[in-house]
């Protein structure tokens, strides 16, 4: 997969990616574990191998746009990967998206009695819907390819609904007297687009709401989007007693990688509090920002990998992002990553003055979250380490 956040992650905000040509799918969310959806935000994935975005539980899917997907794949999937313990598929919302060609949107039987709200999507497809759980709210959504039912709305073809339904060119902007414009209905969590322009009352369907006869954003291509303002919209509810620490990003000013070529903006944000018996998540990341001498904001997502974690040994995943240091300067999330593991082969001295590195093995360092060769920047960097805890 091109992005993919671990099962037992929560009030991750996913934001603002443009992920191409992956062998799996584009996004895939595994289960919160009911502790506070995962949201996945004006995203584009073109030509992902499998689904565009696959979610099983806690996820709010909105305003991203997808442009082909593997040969019986869906745009959004929600299926049963990775479930939480005797639960299954429950809790999703789909609004707002834009998906061309593959079919739309699926929802597995096995989430029959959970809650899912399907709303507002502008499906160019034969095979719009699947929703095989009773009682999906099922509205507002466009549907071209097939008969519209319900309270949803039929459109005609791509090519008169949007600015170029072009696979290898796409511009999924309304065109001027487009049945999406002002045809969908209200969505609370939902209020602005994937250009980050206020949402009106009624709103356009799908991922653009409609202002001007031309895309007044940025235009879909094989490269890093770039947006100047933060969405207002955030995730979502969090399990009661539980307390998170939500970072939002703030790419107003783009910055560049080391080569000066590529703007940079730390938009994938991951934020969640895991809290095991012998993990204090936020010491961790105070240690972390301690060796490497760098802001702790700059380190987030830090989750246990419950799969391989034993009594006495934790893995861990977190991430290193590019965050403003005092001088100004941003954070090479790369040149940190490496930093940390050299300093764990080397046993360094400075380890010794923190809570939980002394012991530190850094196993992995994975910078391939851009998974076009065009673009092969990263927004982040997904490290993993092992950490030893002896009585």
């Amino acid at each position: 997969s091109g992005i993919q956040v671990k099962t037992g992650s929560y009030n991750n905000i996913i934001r603002n990616n443009v992920v191409v040509d992956t062998r799996g799918p584009g996004i895939l969310i595994y289960d919160d574990y009911d502790m506070g959806k995962n949201l996945v935000e004006g995203n584009f994935i073109w030509r992902a191998g499998d689904h565009g975005i696959q979610a099983t539980a806690g996820a709010r899917i909105i305003n991203n746009i997808i442009v082909t997907a593997g040969s019986g794949f869906y745009g959004v999937a929600v299926v049963s990967n990775q479930p939480q313990p005797n639960k299954q598929v429950r809790n999703v919302d789909i609004a707002h998206n834009t998906i061309l060609n593959p079919s739309g949107v699926y929802i597995a039987s096995s989430g029959q009695g959970s809650t899912f709200n399907v709303v507002n999507n502008a499906l160019f497809s034969a095979t719009p819907l699947t929703l095989n759980p009773a009682g999906v709210t099922n509205s507002g959504n466009g549907i071209s390819g097939a008969t519209a039912t319900g309270t949803n709305v039929a459109l005609g073809t791509a090519a008169t609904e949007v600015l170029s339904s072009s696979t290898t060119s796409p511009n999924l902007y309304p065109a001027v007297g487009s049945k999406l414009i002002g045809a969908g209905v209200a969505v609370s969590y939902v209020t602005n687009d994937f250009n980050q322009a206020t949402r009106t009352n009624p709103p356009t369907i799908g991922a653009y709401q409609y202002s001007t006869a031309t895309n007044p954003g940025w235009a879909l291509t094989k490269a890093f989007k770039q947006t100047g303002t933060t969405p207002t919209q955030d995730p979502v509810t969090t399990k009661a007693g539980v307390t998170t620490s939500k970072q939002t990003p703030t790419p107003s000013t783009p910055v560049t990688d080391n080569g000066g070529d590529v703007p940079v903006t730390a938009l994938v944000t991951v934020t969640l509090q895991v809290s095991p018996s012998s993990l204090d998540a936020q010491k961790f990341a105070s240690d972390v920002a301690q060796v490497l001498n760098i802001p702790k904001d700059a380190i987030s997502g830090i989750a246990i990998d419950i799969d391989q974690s034993t009594g006495n040994q934790a893995v861990i995943h977190f991430t290193l992002n590019n965050a403003l240091k005092s001088d100004g300067t941003r954070v090479d999330p790369v040149a940190a990553a490496y930093t940390l593991k050299d300093l764990a082969e080397a046993k360094d001295p400075v380890l010794a003055g923190t809570t939980y590195l002394k012991n530190m093995e850094v196993t992995s360092v994975d910078a391939s979250l851009s998974v076009s060769a065009a673009s092969c920047l990263h927004l982040s960097v997904f490290v993993f380490a092992v950490l030893a805890f002896f009585a």
